[in-house]
């Protein structure tokens, strides 16, 4: 015996020992009933006709102790690999990442991949402004992040031709799969306001046009700007009941609109400092702040009356300003003109191609040569084909590519 050297005549003997109920192990350190191999059972022990050899001082079982399986379970990390059975890895995308730079990547390779500075941002969660706007909610709140969209719609064409404002609203705790596909119905109209005409100078009619939308905007979220601040009680879709707050995380419109909203003039940037005389220098200026807009419209107003239309509005000229003096943002917590301005794909890239590289390309090359080259293009699933050439498209909506 290994313990108390007392000597047996075989080894089948030596186990039954130390599985006895008068075993020589320590209480702490007694053994679970070990089984004898079936090379080592004799002929009375088992049918089976194997037999084997084997060294009578080999194979001695010691005790029960972790394995390095066991070790792995019991060690701080444990709850986590119970929730997430990739972990360290953040999910299964980046075990597969980390498996593909194993396996395809030198070690030198990988570090310098590593070092790259580079984020993923997917939906509104997932970014900065969403975390920094949560550390100044009480705790246990959720987020109901708003986000607008409007734009100047005709009406009607051949009677009058009227014009609207339309607004829709949506949330960003909506994938932006969902919100992007019109079948789905995610967008929503609130609101339609209509552009009215003044009988006043024609110098006035643009900002008063514009102060009625803000304050038709006023009106119709009113609500909301009550849920930011205050927030408010209300049951989710599994019938939770939840604390929710509503900030403004993005309005969607183009550049006319997006002025108009920040209350600049056309001759300024509405999210950045920079001005018309500063378009093109290529210097990253720092974002126009609704605080720094209120705090120029606050100082006019201490000298002019806001509804003395020509002086207000000459002064506000001075420093790029539009002339709207109540915002409809002006009390929407968290609401930042520079933050949730975001244009959209449709004017910031289809239709920019289309109103300068595309024009400068048709004086470069020639109306004629250019639609030629489109034309003798071979068709492709996916892929518009242009049989007449593009010169002739006066309107992109998207579908031209």
């Amino acid at each position: 015996c290994p313990n108390c050297n007392e000597e047996f005549l075989s080894i089948e003997a030596v186990i039954l020992h130390l599985n006895s109920q008068s075993t020589c192990w320590p209480h702490e350190s007694r053994p679970q009933q070990f089984p004898i191999p079936p090379g080592l059972r004799g002929s009375h022990s088992s049918a089976s006709s194997t037999t084997g050899s084997y060294h009578p001082r080999s194979g001695y079982v010691f005790g029960v102790g972790n394995n390095l399986f066991d070790r792995l379970q019991e060690d701080q990390y444990e709850y986590r690999r119970k929730i997430n059975t990739y972990y360290p890895f953040h999910d299964e995308g980046e075990w597969e990442l980390a498996r593909f730079l194993v396996e395809n990547l030198t070690q030198t390779q990988i570090d310098k991949f590593l070092k790259l500075k580079w984020h993923e941002y997917g939906d509104y969660m997932s970014a900065d402004m969403a975390w920094k706007i949560q550390d100044h909610l009480p705790v246990g709140a959720t987020q109901v992040p708003i986000i607008l969209g409007s734009d100047k719609t005709p009406v009607t064409r051949t009677t009058g031709g009227l014009e609207m404002h339309l607004l829709f609203i949506t949330i960003g705790n909506l994938d932006s799969e969902v919100r992007s596909k019109a079948t789905l119905r995610a967008w929503h109209c609130i609101a339609y306001m209509p552009i009215a005409k003044f009988r006043v100078h024609p110098d006035y009619q643009s900002i008063l046009q514009a102060r009625l939308w803000h304050r038709c905007v006023d009106l119709v979220c009113a609500n909301l700007k009550v849920a930011a601040k205050d927030g408010c009680f209300m049951p989710d879709p599994s019938r939770y009941i939840c604390y929710v707050f509503t900030p403004l995380v993005s309005h969607v419109c183009d550049l006319p609109e997006a002025t108009m909203i920040a209350t600049v003039s056309k001759s300024a940037s509405p999210i950045t400092m920079a001005t018309q005389a500063n378009f093109g220098d290529g210097v990253l200026y720092p974002p126009r702040t609704g605080q720094h807009t209120l705090q120029l419209v606050y100082e006019i107003s201490k000298e002019v009356n806001p509804w003395d239309l020509d002086k207000f509005q000459k002064a506000a000229k001075v420093v790029h300003l539009s002339g709207v003096h109540m915002p409809y943002w002006r009390d929407w917590t968290f609401a930042c003109p520079s933050v949730f301005l975001t244009g959209e794909v449709l004017h910031t890239c289809i239709k920019f191609f289309a109103d300068h590289p595309l024009n400068w390309i048709k004086e470069t090359v020639g109306k004629p040569e250019l639609n030629a080259r489109f034309m003798v293009q071979h068709k492709r699933v996916g892929t518009r084909h242009f049989t007449k050439g593009v010169t002739h498209v006066n309107q992109m909506t998207g579908r031209e590519h």
